[in-house]
């Protein structure tokens, strides 16, 4: 097929595709072949295969002279000065610079001075990119020879091996002649103390030393609410009050959810016996129901688990762990482990207000993150009726003819309605059950009849 007229065209167009496509060692052999056609273009093809042989770095080393031969062969030929120009740009992106810069200046080769102005400004161009990409290569191997203290600190928190983190984080403190990089290394072992090791005492010094001694700015910044907490959860609330005085007027607002959380949890610190006096079990409920109510969840719920009679806490202590337990796993959107926990806490206490809470709080999981409103309403109905004539009664039925009447069951409600105006000594409650009645029947009025 070699011999026929015009095939180098087929040969030239599958290589003008396969280029398209990404597939270079493909069309380089399609572009040969055309090569050998009958009346091929030769200079054409031949642009093509060393163009792309330039391109290519585990050819680009044998293809350079080549080229260079063709341009003394030919030197005015049409497709000499972008021939010249890839040779060029193979050099400058080989490295060799100087033989770029010595061929741009053959005035045999390139006679026309503007023609060399554009080409050693080419070469100038891939000189800068290089030394470019060299600096980012030499800034990211500083970037990881720094990092890797700190590399293999992650590695020992994520085996669990927190006390080897700390000393990690410590020796790197005191072996670092740069201030930035202990700074790291003293904010990374206080999040080990906070939150690996529950080490609040140590935490908070370390916080101190952070927040006070190195002159962090000073705001509702992580450091700062968790010295905060830290100093809460150790009973040092006076400490916490004084810091809490001289934060920014824009982050000591009630409108800040985070400054709430905090004010939350120190309401939560204040009072009853000191934490010193505390023994081991009481201490850690009372650093979990304090981070709770600030929004340290997961932190809570950690602590929460601690609480059990191996660690010497009482029975009902570590039931209302347990309750509390339930609680953190529903706020992080777990609603089945806390539905697993919330069942296995009824199992062990029986019938007790703690059982009756337990099933409020399973209605509000199946109704609001589950949408199961049928758990949800039995739910409420167990609780009616293992727990009668209790708060916690009058407030199910509350809520189940709540729900009957925004799905618009207007006989199942009316009857409900009745039978808890029996039950309600709230006039509030009352109120407010007839409003949201009377509201229910007008929306039935204006119903179209029939639907």
């Amino acid at each position: 097929g070699a011999s026929l007229p015009g095939c180098w065209m087929l040969f030239d167009g599958v290589g003008d595709d396969l280029v398209r496509r990404g597939k270079a060692d493909k069309a380089l052999d399609c572009y040969r072949r055309a090569s050998n056609c009958a009346n091929a273009p030769a200079n054409d093809l031949g642009y093509k295969v060393i163009s792309l042989e330039l391109g290519m770095p585990s050819k680009r080393g044998k293809a350079i002279p080549h080229p260079l031969e063709s341009l003394k062969d030919n030197p005015k030929s049409k497709w000499h000065f972008a021939l010249f120009r890839l040779v060029l740009k193979a050099l400058a992106e080989e490295g060799r610079f100087d033989e770029a810069e010595a061929l741009a200046g053959n005035r045999k080769l390139v006679p026309q001075s503007y023609m060399t102005d554009s080409v050693v400004s080419d070469i100038n161009g891939f000189r800068a990119r290089r030394e470019k990409r060299e600096e980012e290569k030499r800034k990211k191997a500083l970037i990881r020879r720094r990092d890797e203290p700190f590399v293999n600190v992650a590695k020992l928190r994520d085996s669990g091996k927190f006390h080897e983190a700390l000393k990690a984080c410590d020796a790197i403190c005191a072996e670092s002649c740069d201030k930035d990089f202990e700074l790291r290394a003293l904010r990374l072992s206080a999040d080990i103390c906070y939150g690996d090791l529950c080490d609040f005492h140590e935490a908070a010094r370390r916080y101190e030393s952070l927040v006070r001694d190195e002159g962090l700015p000073l705001g509702l910044t992580l450091p700062v609410r968790r010295l905060l907490l830290s100093f809460i959860v150790v009973g040092r609330e006076r400490e916490a009050q004084d810091l809490l005085d001289r934060l920014p007027k824009h982050d000591a607002t009630r409108e800040n959810p985070e400054y709430n959380d905090i004010i939350a949890g120190l309401a939560a610190g204040i009072g009853g016996v000191r934490p010193e006096r505390l023994g081991v079990a009481a201490r850690t409920m009372r650093a979990a129901n304090i981070l709770f109510e600030a929004g340290e969840t997961p932190l809570a719920l950690k602590l929460f688990k601690r609480v059990n009679v191996k660690n010497g806490a009482a029975r009902g202590m570590e039931n209302e762990a347990m309750m509390q337990e339930a609680r953190c796993l529903g706020r992080m959107g777990q609603a089945d482990k806390a539905l697993s926990v919330y069942q296995r806490l009824m199992r062990r206490v029986g019938r007790s207000k703690l059982a009756s809470d337990a099933l409020m709080r399973m209605a509000v999981l199946y109704a609001g993150l589950l949408g199961d409103r049928v758990k949800a309403m039995s739910c409420y109905e167990q609780v009616e009726s293992e727990y009668p004539n209790t708060p916690n009664a009058e407030q199910a039925m509350f809520y189940r003819l709540t729900m009957l009447m925004i799905a618009g069951e207007w006989e199942d409600a009316a009857k409900l309605r009745a039978k808890f105006l029996k039950i309600c000594k709230n006039d509030l409650v009352r109120n407010a059950v007839d409003v949201a009645y009377g509201d229910m029947v007008k929306r039935r009025s204006l119903k179209p009849k029939g639907k």
